[in-house]
C-alpha cells in the first residue's frame, strides 16, 4: 500500500470562528415568581418580512405589523426571548406547492437560541435561499438542482444565501417536517451552505436538506456544517449538496468534533469537487458516525487525495447497524475508501450491506471500506460487488495495525483485505451475494434485497444480531413488520428475507403520533400504519366509552385520510368536539384487507379476519399519575414536588395545562377544580376490601365505579400513614359512605403552607 502524506489524522484547520457562549447563572425561584414559559409562535405569511415588533415573542404577537408573522420575525423574536421556543406554521396559509415556499430575500436566518421549527401544522414547507426564484429545480419540487443551475447559467445562483446560521453554544436547533434548499456560500472559509452551526447541535426530524452548496476554498459542509455540535438525523434526508472549492470537506454533512447519527435516514448524491476534499456524503474529524437502519448512497469525491466517497472519519469511530452503503465513489489519485474511509478510528459493521461502491483513481484502494489504522469488526454483513479500477482491495482494505474480526459475513473478493479462511467463523468468501438493485423494498430507505438462492439467506449468527448500542435487533433495516430473524436464523446483510404474508398486520397504532403523555387530556389523532397497502375507510373505526359501561361513541365529524405510499391511515379527532375524560376502547374492523385480499390479523395470531382492539385513557386535567382519579396523594403531592419546574415538564410532573412549566396559577387551580373526579370504569375496581394501591392511596371500592379515599395527616406531615385503620371489623360497605370527597386533617393550614395564604 502506498502511503500518502495526509493519511495521518488531520487536525481542524486554524480559522477565526466566533464563539459567543451564553453562560447561565443559577436562580432561586420564589413562589409565584414570573419566569419564561416555552412559547409557540405561528408563522402566518410566507413573505420574508421584518416590520413587526420583534423585541420579544410577546411583543411580536401583540404587534405583527398588520401583515402576519414571518419566519424571519419569529426567529428574531425567539432570539430576543430567553429559553427554548417552538415555531409552527398556519395550516390555512401553508397549503402546499408555491404557497408553502419561503424565499429568504434578506439573507440567512440567524438563530442564537434553542428553538424548534416545526412544519407539521403546514403542508410540505420549503425554506430556500433562492431569493429571486431563478434556480433550476428538481422536477416537481422547489428543491434547487445545483448542477443543473450551474450548467444552465452559472450566475443564476448569485442571489442565493445560506439558509440558517445557528450559534447557540449549548443548545439545539430542531427542524421538523421541513425542506431546506438553495443555500449557498461563495467565499473562502465560508462553511455550511444549508445550515452553519458554530457550537450548537443540529437535529433533523422528517426533514430534508437538499440542493445546497459552498464554492470557496477551505469551505466545508455543502448541506450542513457543525463545528463542535452533534448532527442527528431521524427519518430525514441530506441529498444533492456539494462543496466545490479546494479542500472542501463534507459534501452533505461536515462535523468537526461532534458526532453524526443517522436513524431511518438517507444521505445520498452529495459531492465534493476538488483536490483534498474528503467525505462526499459525511465528514467527521474527531467525531464518530453512527448509522442505524439508514442508507448512504450515490455520494462521491472527485479530486486527488479526496477520500471517503460515502463517509470519512479521521479519529472518530464508524458504526453501521442494519444499514446500507451503496453506489458511492471516489474519483482521483490516491482517493481511498469509496464506501467509507477511516484513518485511525475503529469500524464496526453489523447486519449491514456494503455493495457497488467504486474507486477509480490511480492507486486508490478500498472500494467498499478502507481502514488505515483502526480496528475492523464485521458481523453478519455483506461486502461484495465493490470495485477498484487501479488498486488491489475491492471490498475491504483493513488497517495496518488494527485488529481485524470478520464473522458470519460474506466478502465477495478477499484480495487485499487480510481476510482468509481462518479469519473468524461462518464466513462466505470470494462468492457473489446475489442481491437485487438498490430500490424500495419497503420501509423508509432504499435497500438491496437478497434474491432467491442467495447464499446470505439464513447464513448469519443470531447471537451476533445485536446492536452495539444495546439490545437484540428486532427488525431489519426496513423496520416495522420486517423481522430481523426469520425462518429461525438471521440473514447476512441489512435485509432479511421474510416469510410470505398470510394476513394484513398493523405495524403501529399511535394516539397523537405517540405523544400521549405530553397532553393525555387531548385526543387529536389516531395514526395506524399497516404492513401493506390496505383498503380501509373511516367507518372501519369504532370507539367505546368504558367509563360509561362501553357505550358507543358517535364519531361523526372525525376526519379521515389514507396515504397508500406510507400505508398510513389517520383519523383526525380535532375536527369534532373533544372527547371527554374517560377510558376508551377503540376497534379496527377485522374486515379491513390489503389490496391483495389479505384480511386484518388484529390479534397477531397469524390468521386474518379478526379485529384490532386497544385501550386509551383520555385523562382528567389534574390526574398526574394517570390512574383515572384526581386526589391529594396521587396528584397534589406530585404537583407540589415539582412547583417551579420548567423546561417543558411532562404531564406526570404536574404540567396539567401543557404550557411548559409547573405553577400555581396554571396547574394547581386545575387540580383543585377537579379534586374528587373519578372516571375509572366499574370493572377496574374489583377488590372486596380496603387496600393500598401502588400510589400509596387507601381506598374502599364503591358505587359509580369510584373509590372513597381517606387521607389522614397529622402535624402537617404529607407522608401517607399507610397503617391508618379506616374501618374495623370484616364488613366493608358496598357503596361510599358519602359522595366521593377528601378529608384532610389540618387541610387549611397545609394548603397555606404549600400555596400561600392567598391561594
Amino acid at each position: 500500500m502506498q502511503s500518502k502524506k495526509h493519511s495521518q489524522v488531520k487536525t481542524p484547520r486554524g480559522r477565526q470562528r466566533q464563539q459567543a457562549l451564553r453562560r447561565g447563572e443559577a436562580l432561586n425561584f420564589e413562589k409565584l415568581e414570573a419566569r419564561h414559559l416555552m412559547a409557540t409562535l405561528v408563522v402566518s405569511t410566507a413573505s420574508d418580512l421584518t416590520n413587526g415588533n420583534t423585541g420579544s415573542i410577546a411583543a411580536l404577537i401583540a404587534n405583527d405589523g398588520g401583515d402576519g408573522i414571518s419566519l424571519r420575525e419569529a426567529t428574531i423574536a425567539s432570539n430576543n426571548t430567553d429559553g427554548a421556543d417552538v415555531i409552527n406554521f398556519a395550516p390555512q396559509v401553508f397549503t402546499g406547492g408555491a404557497a408553502s415556499v419561503i424565499r429568504l430575500t434578506q439573507g440567512a436566518l440567524t438563530i442564537n437560541e434553542t428553538v424548534t421549527i416545526d412544519g407539521t401544522t403546514g403542508t410540505s414547507i420549503v425554506i430556500t435561499g433562492d431569493a429571486n426564484n431563478n434556480d433550476n429545480t428538481v422536477s416537481g419540487s422547489a428543491i434547487t438542482d445545483v448542477g443543473a443551475s450551474l450548467s444552465a447559467n452559472p450566475l443564476s445562483l448569485n442571489d442565493n444565501s445560506r439558509v440558517i446560521n445557528f450559534s447557540d453554544a449549548d443548545g439545539t436547533l430542531t427542524l421538523s417536517n421541513l425542506t431546506l434548499t438553495g443555500g449557498r456560500t461563495t467565499d473562502q472559509n465560508a462553511n455550511g451552505g444549508g445550515i452553519y452551526a458554530t457550537l450548537g447541535n443540529i437535529s433533523l426530524v422528517n426533514s430534508t436538506v437538499s440542493g445546497n452548496s459552498v464554492s470557496g476554498d477551505l469551505s466545508d459542509g455543502g448541506g450542513i456544517f457543525a463545528y463542535s455540535g452533534n448532527v442527528t438525523l431521524n427519518s430525514s434526508m441530506v441529498s444533492g449538496n456539494r462543496t466545490s472549492g479546494y479542500s472542501g470537506y463534507g459534501g452533505g454533512i461536515y462535523a468537526s468534533s461532534g458526532n453524526v447519527s443517522l436513524t431511518n435516514s438517507t444521505v445520498s448524491d452529495n459531492i465534493t469537487l476538488n483536490a483534498n476534499s474528503d467525505g462526499g456524503g459525511i465528514f467527521t474529524n474527531t467525531g464518530g458516525v453512527t448509522a442505524i437502519s439508514s442508507t448512504v448512497s450515490g455520494n462521491q469525491t472527485n479530486g486527488a487525495y479526496s477520500e471517503g466517497g460515502g463517509i470519512l472519519t479521521y479519529s472518530g469511530n464508524l458504526l453501521l447497524i442494519n444499514s446500507t452503503l451503496s453506489g458511492n465513489r471516489t474519483i482521483g489519485f490516491l482517493a481511498y475508501g469509496a464506501g467509507a474511509y477511516s484513518s485511525s478510528g475503529n469500524i464496526t459493521v453489523t447486519n449491514s450491506t456494503v455493495v457497488g461502491n467504486t474507486t477509480s483513481g490511480g492507486n486508490a484502494d478500498g472500494g467498499g471500506i478502507f481502514a488505515y489504522e483502526g480496528s475492523v469488526s464485521i458481523r453478519n454483513s455483506i461486502l461484495a460487488g465493490n470495485v477498484v479500477n487501479n488498486g488491489t482491495a475491492p471490498d475491504l482494505r483493513s488497517g495496518n495495525s488494527g485488529e481485524l474480526t470478520v464473522s458470519h459475513s460474506l466478502i465477495g473478493n478477499t484480495a487485499g483485505s487480510g481476510v482468509t479462511a481462518s479469519t473468524g467463523t461462518g464466513n462466505i468468501l470470494n462468492q457473489g451475494a446475489s442481491l437485487g438493485p438498490l430500490t424500495d423494498n419497503g420501509g423508509p430507505t432504499l435497500t438491496h434485497a437478497p434474491q432467491t438462492g442467495s447464499p446470505v439467506i439464513n447464513a448469519g449468527n443470531n447471537g451476533l444480531a445485536v446492536s452495539d448500542l444495546g439490545g437484540t435487533l428486532i427488525t431489519d433495516q426496513r423496520g416495522g413488520a420486517f423481522r430481523r430473524i426469520e425462518f429461525g436464523t438471521v440473514d447476512m446483510g441489512a435485509v432479511e428475507v421474510q416469510a410470505p404474508a398470510t394476513a394484513l398486520s398493523i405495524v403501529s397504532a399511535m394516539i397523537n403520533e405517540g405523544g400521549v403523555l405530553a397532553r393525555p387530556d387531548l385526543w387529536n389523532t389516531l395514526t395506524v400504519v399497516f404492513d401493506a397497502d390496505a383498503s380501509v375507510t373511516a367507518g372501519d373505526l369504532s370507539l367505546f366509552n368504558d367509563s360509561q359501561g362501553g357505550v358507543s361513541v358517535d364519531l361523526s365529524g372525525v376526519g379521515f385520510s389514507y396515504d397508500s405510499s406510507t400505508k398510513t391511515a389517520v383519523w383526525d379527532f380535532s375536527t369534532r368536539a373533544p372527547l371527554e375524560a374517560a377510558y376508551y376502547t377503540y376497534r379496527l374492523d377485522g374486515g379491513i384487507s390489503s389490496t391483495t385480499g389479505l384480511l386484518l390479523d388484529g390479534n397477531s395470531d397469524g390468521t386474518g379476519g379478526d379485529a384490532f382492539l386497544a385501550e386509551h385513557y383520555v385523562a382528567i386535567p389534574g390526574d398526574a399519575n394517570l390512574d383515572g382519579q384526581v386526589n391529594v396523594l396521587g396528584d397534589a403531592f406530585s404537583l407540589v414536588a415539582n412547583l417551579n419546574l420548567t423546561s417543558n415538564p411532562s404531564w406526570a410532573d404536574g404540567n396539567f395545562n401543557g404550557d411548559g412549566t409547573v405553577n400555581v396559577l396554571g396547574d394547581a387551580f386545575i387540580l383543585v377544580a377537579n379534586l374528587g373526579r373519578d372516571v375509572r370504569p366499574p370493572s377496574s375496581v374489583s377488590a372486596v376490601s380496603a387496600k393500598v394501591n401502588a400510589s400509596g392511596e387507601l381506598f374502599i371500592p364503591g358505587g359509580k365505579g369510584g373509590s372513597f379515599v381517606v387521607v389522614t395527616n397529622f402535624n402537617h406531615d404529607v407522608r401517607p400513614l399507610l397503617s391508618t385503620t379506616i374501618f374495623s371489623g370484616p364488613q366493608i360497605p358496598d357503596s361510599p359512605i358519602a359522595e366521593p370527597d377528601l378529608f384532610l386533617a389540618g387541610a387549611n393550614d397545609l394548603r397555606d403552607d404549600i400555596f400561600g395564604s392567598d391561594f
